[in-house]
């Protein structure tokens, strides 16, 4: 069981290669696999064969494996007209190395070249919406912290200002100006962030009231934050 699916490998005379099943629950699906071998590149990818037992074992996608693959335009369209998916090893191989989900392989089956999608992806997490939200509530975190040692060294629990969003706002985006981002932060990232980081599971940070107005930060960041590719 690798990437969230169970494998189940079958062969033989007038059978599929095998299936893998996405551990998803009520979203789970089910994916054909064709694998090819060669010493460099398939010869014969033959996408109908890939596509051929789909409906008689309900898989939902196709997916064709091999060592790699000419990307020729009568390729492509036999891709595309089985709506079958061609994977190479490297491709696998990433897919692995980054920990991809099972819900991140499913944008990936569209009909083609994985590689091209896979590339989507890899955008993705390294400046994406997951990576942005990371960041910011990194950068709320560590301003959060240094206000309140201000504060304590300077005025106690009486003086100390509430760390609202607005708040956190103002600190944020001059964190980001000084990581060299020119894209303020939002007051709906900010107010994710400040989900997030109260989030028992997270448990770096803890409302002030119940009215949810301010918080704060329990636990200090290590190491301070830095904007990568923000």
């Amino acid at each position: 069981m690798q990437l969230g699916f169970a494998a189940t490998h079958l062969g033989g005379h007038k059978a599929p290669d095998g299936y893998a099943d996405a551990l998803l629950g009520s979203l789970g699906y089910r994916v054909m696999l064709e694998c090819k071998t060669g010493k460099q590149i398939v010869t014969n990818p033959d996408a109908a064969e890939a596509a051929k037992y789909r409906d008689a074992y309900g898989a939902g996608y196709c997916a064709l494996i091999g060592p790699a693959y000419s990307e020729e335009m009568e390729l492509l369209h036999e891709l595309q007209t089985h709506a079958v998916t061609a994977f190479t090893v490297e491709d696998l191989s990433t897919l692995l190395s980054i920990g991809a989900s099972a819900c991140e392989v499913r944008r990936i089956l569209t009909p083609g070249f994985a590689t091209d999608v896979i590339g989507d992806l890899l955008w993705e997490r390294t400046h994406g919406a997951r990576k942005r939200l990371a960041d910011v509530a990194a950068f709320v975190r560590d301003a959060g912290w240094q206000a309140q040692v201000t504060a304590a060294q300077e005025g106690g629990p009486t003086n100390a200002p509430l760390f609202t969003v607005d708040a956190a706002m103002m600190l944020v985006d001059a964190a980001l100006r000084q990581a060299g981002s020119t894209q303020a932060c939002t007051r709906e990232e900010v107010q994710q962030a400040f989900e997030h980081l109260t989030n028992p599971l997270t448990d770096a940070a803890v409302w002030t009231d119940e009215t949810h107005h301010a918080i704060v930060i329990t636990a200090q960041l290590q190491p301070s934050p830095e904007l990568r590719g923000a």
